[in-house]
């Protein structure tokens, strides 16, 4: 899974990270984590890519398509 962060969230997310991820047309939340963060923005949209693992062993992600990701940044 590819992520687009903003540029002023960003600085809090690294490597590790928990995400939970709800794929477009699906009710429950997968959960990965966050591999790597890119070191420079996009130039159009400035966001930056975070790359997420995710398993996909039952093959239900897919491709080219779009959902909601929430990085969790600590526990309460």
């Amino acid at each position: 899974l590819t992520l687009r962060v903003r540029l002023e969230d960003v600085g809090r997310v690294k490597p590790g990270d928990l995400v939970r991820f709800r794929h477009a047309g699906h009710e429950d939340w997968d959960t990965g984590t966050v591999t790597w963060v890119s070191p420079a923005a996009e130039e159009k949209s400035r966001a930056v890519p975070v790359r997420v693992e995710l398993d996909n062993r039952d093959g239900r992600l897919h491709a080219n398509t779009f959902g909601t990701a929430q990085i969790l940044l600590r526990e309460e």
